[in-house]
């Protein structure tokens, strides 16, 4: 199908022209006995646009920027659906923080590298240390869209150990975090999580290793503290497959991660 608009057509002429064509090529299938699939119509109407944008001062980019909220809403929808906190999946959607500083891009850095040769590897457990501030939750909304799975899970690990017995019986809310297709397990290494607390980390991340779910732990914590707390089964599954980087430089230098201000 070759479509070409005449010189002196106006949009509307265009718009009239491509919807007798639809019809045609409606018709044409009908009698054939085949499905119209849209396909034509699609490029038509794509066509009738790039007219419409010539012809309408402002058109294009208003179009553009509707492509751009779109992008974005569907961005923080996802990860808001997936328990990221606000602030998190504004500034992934946005690129800013809610102080105004800037986002940087997770790409072409040593981060996205290292986390996407393990992803394309099949590993299954990856740690992101650093101080507070360095941007270790912004890195893990970014990965979660990046991943592009269906069903990413985000868990405060302090909340998740104090779920109440009736929530741990929840056996839906369970299976949500234990069959998600990525989890992430925020605030590792609190002050407050006690021996009882870390154990159950410990079973969620194996059990999780057992059945080959990737899980994304984030922290304020050493490699150390890390075996300390959580166990040498986990430290070994941890470097057998992901492994540990330390977050220090998500976004623009000179900045606070978590609040947006200068440092």
């Amino acid at each position: 199908m070759i479509w070409q608009r005449d010189s002196e057509e106006t949009p509307e002429d265009c718009s009239a022209r491509i919807e007798e064509l639809v019809e045609s090529y409606r018709g044409e299938a009908e009698a054939k006995g085949i499905a119209f699939d849209g396909i034509e119509e699609i490029h038509l109407a794509r066509a009738l646009d790039a007219v419409k944008d010539e012809t309408t001062p402002g058109r294009a980019q208003a179009r553009k920027d509707e492509t751009e909220r779109q992008r974005r809403a569907g961005v923080r929808g996802r990860l808001k659906a997936a328990g990221f906190p606000a602030e998190a999946a504004d500034a992934i959607a946005t690129g800013k923080t809610g102080k105004g500083a800037e986002v940087r891009d997770l790409k072409d850095t040593e981060l996205d590298s290292w986390l996407w040769k393990g992803w394309g590897n099949g590993s299954r457990l990856f740690a992101l240390v650093g101080k507070m501030g360095t941007g270790k939750t912004l890195a893990a909304s970014r990965f979660a869209i990046r991943t592009n799975v269906d069903f990413p899970v985000y868990i405060n690990s302090r909340a998740y150990c104090d779920l109440s017995p009736r929530m741990r019986d929840d056996r839906a809310q369970v299976e949500r975090i234990e069959k998600a297709q990525l989890l992430i397990i925020d605030e590792l290494g609190l002050s407050s999580e006690d021996d009882k607390a870390s154990a159950r980390l410990e079973v969620l991340i194996h059990l999780r290793w057992e059945e080959r779910r990737p899980t994304v732990v984030i922290g304020n914590i050493s490699a150390m503290d890390f075996e300390n707390r959580y166990g040498p089964r986990v430290m070994s599954r941890l470097f057998e497959s992901g492994g540990m980087h330390r977050c220090t430089e998500i976004m623009r230098a000179g900045e606070n991660r978590r609040l947006g201000r200068k440092s």
